[in-house]
């Protein structure tokens, strides 16, 4: 596989999985007591560093390989 494909495919399942996580995490919310509330926040915080780092992964990707098409074209 292609890196391309093999860096979107992952990020995907990323997604989804960040999806799961944290819709579960926002059930657990409304019922949750105080010292709950701050371990789903903490993990809420973490889930979304994590897929944040791997949008600007997957961004970074794709801007390079404009960048490498456009200075190709001039």
């Amino acid at each position: 596989m292609d890196p391309t494909r093999k860096l979107l495919k992952g990020f995907g399942v990323m997604v989804t999985d960040y999806e799961e996580k944290t819709d579960a995490l926002l059930g657990r919310w409304p019922g949750a007591t105080t010292e709950e509330r701050a371990a789903i926040q903490s993990e809420g915080l973490e889930l979304s560093a994590d897929l944040a780092h791997w949008l600007r992964e997957v961004s970074v990707h794709v801007l390079e390989r404009q960048e490498r098409v456009l200075s190709g074209l001039r």
